[in-house]
């Protein structure tokens, strides 16, 4: 199978694009620039350009970056922006060129987006467009029923330091005010693997609104005292 898949370097889209690679499908990455946010937007480029290494490397053939398809400069509406995103995705998604060769144009909606209990509608406003377009592409939302948590236990290390993540406009990979910085640190605080990737998101609980103390009860709690450790051992 091959698939286009809207990519932001974020986590979500990320794990969608590995997990279609490790099944053996050939992925087309695009990426559409909506340009409310000019932090953000460096951010996510910069991002795609390390993970697409990545993938160029451990699945050469496989997998294809289509690059940025447009740039839409949007002035409207701060508020569950992720809802406004979707019919811009849309309309991107079905007038890309280059998208021929495609099965089908996927969105990464993960459990408890804010967009997930839309995606009947997304889909049936898309479906809306199809008389004005040569070939139908389906749009499918592969990760609706899938978690976070199961996104940071699959995704090898190598990809997790180079996600984006942060919203805000800041230079600084995360802030840990957004709801994304917080989303993430709630995900990985229940995960198997949060001694194994807190170097990684380590600002995560230094910043925001937790101060380092939060921090600092990880690493106590995540490394070992050589103290404990010797009276264990007399």
């Amino acid at each position: 199978m091959r698939v286009s898949v809207l990519w932001s370097g974020g986590l979500d889209s990320t794990y969608l694009i590995y997990d279609h690679l490790k099944k053996g499908d050939i992925v087309d990455a695009f990426y559409i620039d909506i340009k409310n946010n000019l932090e953000k937007s460096k951010k996510e480029k910069a991002a795609i350009e390390s993970l697409s290494k990545y993938f160029f490397k451990n699945f050469p053939g496989y997998f294809f970056n289509v690059g940025q398809v447009i740039a839409i400069d949007v002035k409207f509406c701060h508020d569950n922006f992720s809802l406004h995103q979707a019919p811009i995705w849309i309309l991107s998604s079905l007038f890309t060129v280059g998208l021929e060769s495609t099965d089908q144009i996927e969105i990464a909606y993960v459990m408890n987006d804010d967009a997930i209990s839309y995606l009947d509608e997304i889909r049936k406003a898309y479906e809306s467009l199809y008389p004005f377009i040569h070939k139908k592409y389906p749009l499918v939302f592969p990760l609706s029923k899938t978690k976070k948590e199961d996104e940071l236990q699959f995704l090898p290390k190598e990809l997790l330091e180079n996600i984006t993540v942060c919203e805000t406009e800041t230079e600084e990979k995360f802030c840990g005010k957004c709801a994304s910085c917080k989303r993430l640190r709630n995900t990985l605080d229940n995960t198997d693997r949060k001694k194994e990737l807190l170097y990684i998101f380590k600002d995560l609980y230094k910043k925001g609104n937790i101060d380092g103390n939060r921090h600092k009860q990880h690493l106590l709690r995540n490394t070992k005292s050589p103290t404990r450790e010797r009276k264990h051992k007399g």
